[in-house]
């Protein structure tokens, strides 16, 4: 019966400590999951801008087409143009790198939860 009754605890003690280990992993996978759903709005945002500001550009080139220094312009306009993909080229590039590590965090997280899981039926059982 001692024996026994030394067993239920330890089996009480390594349930609680697995709940406690997937509670913490739920709640840093809720993070990561909120920090790339703020990434990929902050990525949305930049892309919006970047298309605006392309736009006006376009304005630009178009306003000054009739212009003598036309060519002086559109020179400048050009150069701001590939300016402006370069960045908005940064900018995909972070987001997808941002991505990327969201997808390698959910990996890692999926992968712990089926750890835990694997624990828990092998203490169950």
């Amino acid at each position: 019966a001692r024996a026994e009754r030394q067993g239920a605890v330890q089996e009480a003690t390594q349930s609680a400590a697995l709940r406690e280990d997937l509670e913490k992993e739920k709640a840093e996978k809720q993070q990561a999951i909120q920090k790339a759903n703020q990434l990929n709005d902050q990525k949305d945002g930049l892309n919006a801008q970047l298309q605006a500001l392309q736009a006006e550009l376009e304005k630009a080139r178009a306003e000054r087409q009739g212009a003598v220094q036309e060519a002086t312009q559109s020179a400048a306009l050009r150069e701001d143009l590939e300016k402006e993909k370069a960045e908005k080229q940064q900018a995909i590039q972070k987001a997808n790198q941002l991505n990327d590590q969201k997808d390698g965090l959910n990996a890692q997280l999926q992968a712990l939860q089926a750890e835990l899981e694997k624990a828990r039926a092998e203490r169950q059982g």
